[in-house]
């Protein structure tokens, strides 16, 4: 049998008071002693219809939608008495793709050219495949580790295959 739940009327009402000053919902549950790990098993047990957590999630998604309306309300109202600043944060919040913040950033090469890319990719031989995995399998360690090699010993049995290169 599981632990009951600490959850009451008195504590869901608590929390839900909270959010509705403007709290987010973790920080007012965190507020009244609620660990992170119970807000988000109570969370998921409310998604899938347990009471009385669904109750609880209602309350509280209803106390965030009252609040979110009541400051928005209050944005617009100044907006209209002439406060230019909160006219233009809700026109940012609003319609950010017109009025938010943009910044626009090029990369570029050397004296301005374009940077120059390449993507490659390789593909290994059955054999080469099949001589890695005994190595790894078999623990064998190689003793060139630290030697340098030429690059066409690295790439034995080793296909490179250009997938793009970019201009």
């Amino acid at each position: 049998m599981g632990r009951t739940s600490k959850l009451t009327e008195e504590l869901q009402a608590r929390i839900t008071h909270l959010v509705a000053l403007g709290l987010d919902e973790l920080t007012a549950f965190t507020a009244e002693g609620v660990s992170r790990s119970s807000f988000y098993e109570w969370r998921r047990q409310a998604l899938a219809g347990e009471e009385p957590f669904a109750t609880l999630w209602y309350e509280v998604e209803r106390a965030a939608a009252k609040r979110n309306t009541e400051l928005t309300l209050g944005l617009i109202k100044a907006a209209r008495a002439g406060d230019v600043n909160t006219a233009f944060k809700l026109l940012k919040a609003f319609r950010p793709d017109l009025y938010g913040d943009k910044a626009r950033i090029e990369h570029t090469g050397a004296d301005g050219r374009p940077i120059e890319t390449l993507n490659a990719s390789f593909a290994l031989s059955d054999e080469a495949a099949d001589q890695l995995m005994r190595k790894a399998l078999l623990g064998e360690r190689d003793r060139e580790a630290h030697e340098p090699r030429e690059a066409e010993d690295t790439a034995q049995g080793c296909e490179v295959v250009p997938l793009h290169r970019g201009d």
